[in-house]
């Protein structure tokens, strides 16, 4: 039932859309023009893209710079000031959810120009970097710089009250409350330096989200991997009730159209109607 539900809400989230914002203090963060930060975000941006994150821009009212995305609604997503910290993402239904990175040296971020937080040599013989997307979530990455890496990585969850994060079949993790999807980690992925996929998996070990990167002897370094959160749209609950309203009226105009025509296409007048009015829906609401 989750794993239905969830598909159903991605599909709606993928039209509907939603903001981001994500602030830090800028004093908080190291200059961004450090060569090791340079190179780490350029590591991380060449296998992830910055097409999806959130532009940069002032917030009203605020001290501080902060990364915004314009739209109605506003999620707000906090990357913390060393890589002992943890990413925070505010979720459309209320409470936070938080992943600890994974450092084991203090290491203070860095703000690239593009979005992107780097915390360079932050774990041994390994960067971390945060990236907020403009669906309102975000990337957590791990880049391992060569073979001597460790290849588990372990990043402490922490769920709003009453909420559950459950292993999928195709390896992602769905977070949920009762019959509620929050959203979800994707399924894992990893890429090496080629370009080339490098097998990668979830497990839920208590509250902790293990990723393990099974490099190899063909493996080319730096390899990049990550935990990425994506949120339901801050838009579906709207959205959902818009395309629902579009199918019913849909499926009665189909039910009334085929028992004119004898009763016979009731049935099949009603399911398309329906997809008529849903298909309807997504593009007027």
């Amino acid at each position: 039932m989750f794993r239905r539900q969830y598909m159903t809400s991605a599909a709606i989230a993928a039209l509907a859309g939603s903001a981001l914002m994500m602030s830090a203090a800028p004093s908080a963060f190291a200059d961004a023009g450090s060569p090791s930060a340079q190179r780490a975000a350029q590591v991380v941006e060449k296998a992830t893209g910055t097409a999806d994150l959130a532009p940069d821009a002032p917030v009203a009212g605020s001290p501080a710079r902060a990364l915004t995305a314009t739209a109605a609604g506003t999620a707000t997503v906090t990357a913390p000031a060393t890589s002992v910290g943890a990413v925070s993402a505010g979720l459309p239904t209320g409470g936070t959810l938080s992943l600890g990175l994974p450092g084991t040296a203090a290491v203070t971020g860095s703000r690239q120009a593009d979005g992107t937080v780097v915390y360079p040599d932050a774990a041994k013989d390994a960067d971390l970097a945060v990236q907020p997307t403009k669906d309102g979530g975000a990337r957590t990455l791990v880049t391992l710089k060569d073979s001597s890496a460790p290849t588990t990585w372990r990043f402490p969850l922490a769920l709003p009250e009453g909420a559950a994060a459950q292993l999928q079949v195709d390896g992602s993790i769905l977070v949920s409350r009762g019959d509620e999807v929050l959203g979800s980690f994707d399924a894992p992925w990893a890429t090496d330096a080629a370009g080339r996929p490098v097998p990668t998996s979830y497990r839920l070990e208590g509250a902790t989200l293990v990723q393990t990167v099974e490099a190899n002897a063909a493996t080319a370094f730096p390899v990049v991997a990550d935990p990425w959160w994506k949120p339901t749209s801050w838009h579906v609950p709207k959205f959902a009730k818009c395309v629902a309203k579009n199918s019913m009226g849909g499926a009665a105009a189909g039910i009334v159209g085929g028992a004119f025509a004898g009763g016979v296409g009731a049935g099949p007048g009603g399911f398309i109607g329906a997809l008529g009015g849903a298909a309807n829906g997504a593009v007027t609401c």
